[in-house]
């Protein structure tokens, strides 16, 4: 699953002709952009990509762990270190082990490799693989960007902070132009901490 598009918007509006389509899909654009920042992710996963990332000294995660701070992975195909060696899968774990996503790698103990910046210590490792969070955008986070789109179309038409608030099936009142509570509780689950 993708993330929503703007056909799964109208869809989720009841909206059918035209007239809104740049409207809705400027919507469409900053729910995600908010939901990937609120929660720090990138919840689908983009081809194949090229990250260089630095290892830390002192390494607080000990000189076999790279943590890897401004990007995720679902899957990686080649990783060269700073040196660079290439290193095999084989010689390298991704964690956490649960995962995807993997935030951080960890050199096997028996390769006698560490992460290494060069002698120069300009040296970067090399990460050559697929980013996100997984292979495809989970069905809450889906929903819940459904939810922030309507929300949003609601409080334009009102005129954004206007009088008029909506009630939902469950009777609760939610003034226009804040996200209903369920929203973040869906959100805060995938909330990067590191």
């Amino acid at each position: 699953m993708t993330y929503p598009v703007l056909a799964d918007a109208k869809t989720f509006l009841s909206v059918s002709s035209s007239g809104e389509d740049t409207v809705l899909g400027w919507l469409v654009s900053a729910a995600v952009k908010f939901v990937e920042e609120y929660t720090g992710h990138d919840f689908v996963a983009d081809a194949a990509q090229t990250v260089t990332v630095i290892p830390e000294y002192p390494n607080l995660h000990g000189k076999r762990r790279l943590l890897i701070r401004e990007t995720e992975f679902t899957a990686v195909t080649t990783v060269t270190n700073g040196d660079g060696i290439v290193v095999v899968a084989g010689n390298r774990l991704l964690l956490p082990e649960n995962g995807p996503p993997y935030w951080m790698m960890e050199l096997d103990a028996d390769s006698g490799l560490v992460w290494w910046r060069g002698s120069d210590g300009a040296g970067v490792v090399t990460i050559v693989g697929t980013k996100g969070y997984g292979a495809a955008c989970p069905a809450d986070v889906f929903l819940a960007i459904l939810e922030i789109i309507a929300q949003w179309y609601r409080a334009r038409a009102t005129g954004g902070m206007g009088p008029i608030a909506t009630a939902t099936r469950q009777g609760m009142v939610i003034p226009p132009g804040e996200l209903p509570k369920h929203i973040f509780e869906i959100l805060d689950r995938y909330k990067r901490r590191r």
